[in-house]
């Protein structure tokens, strides 16, 4: 409730600081606003889909997954035209195969969030395009399954004896932080003053990509090209208020 409140209460200083500087002629672009953006980002997966062609799963989808996001911005007005936000994504995707009873399951998912600054181009009018980037974080994470289904509260622990020898019973927990630079570029078109539709894209560079498996043990020999590098599209709704 508070966040709420103190939205509305930075809308209502825009509307303010709007209306004093229409008379002056000031012609910065300015405003705030909230919004839902779900996107279809697109990672390299094919180094992972040769493995699970061995284990013969079905390989994730190369053209994609969608992704549920949402973000964030409010002009500084200090500097025309520059608005500071921040925004946030998850999504997962999983392919499984059934042989004899025995199901073996691939669970790949890729989130991450951060700062925005976008510059919107003052030239054009009604409509806001910025270019920018986003400065953040995220990760990759990839769970692998293999069991027949039946499992036992005695026997969780007794596959932990040496003497266990459950290979119907395995499995692996991988995931992968890294950093984020992220270009964009994005297109807010109002339907009135206090609602517009966004449609945007960029593309994920990520650095220092650390791997770690099961209790945060690192995993070496990864190939390179298995990370959160990716490029996106964007559509959303956000609630605010715009001034183009």
């Amino acid at each position: 409730m508070k966040k709420l409140f103190l939205f509305f209460f930075i809308i209502n200083i825009s509307v303010s600081v709007a209306q004093k500087y229409e008379d002056v002629g000031w012609m910065s672009k300015f405003g705030a606003a909230i919004g839902y953006t779900p996107a279809w980002i697109v990672p390299n997966v094919d180094p992972l889909n040769k493995e699970l062609k061995k284990l013969n799963i079905s390989s994730i989808a190369e053209n994609g997954l969608f992704v549920s996001g949402g973000g964030g911005y409010i002009y500084l007005m200090l500097i025309k035209d520059l608005r500071i936000g921040g925004m946030g994504y998850t999504g997962s995707t999983s392919e499984k195969t059934n042989i004899n009873g025995v199901i073996t399951q691939a669970d790949y998912s890729i989130s991450g969030g951060g700062i925005s600054l976008e510059y919107t181009l003052p030239f054009i009018r009604r409509i806001g395009i910025s270019v920018g980037a986003i400065f953040g974080s995220g990760s990759v994470e990839l769970n692998l399954f293999k069991n027949d289904g039946n499992f036992d509260w005695n026997e969780i622990w007794t596959d932990y004896s040496e003497q266990s020898q459950n290979i119907n019973d395995i499995s692996r927990k991988i995931s992968n932080n890294f950093y984020t630079f992220t270009p964009t570029i994005n297109f807010d078109i109002p339907f009135t003053r206090f609602s517009a539709f966004r449609l945007g894209g960029g593309y994920q560079i990520t650095f220092e990509n650390d791997w770690e498996i099961e209790n945060k043990r690192d995993l070496k020999n990864v190939p390179g090209d298995f990370n959160g590098d990716s490029y996106f599209i964007q559509a959303g709704i956000f609630v605010g208020f715009f001034a183009f």
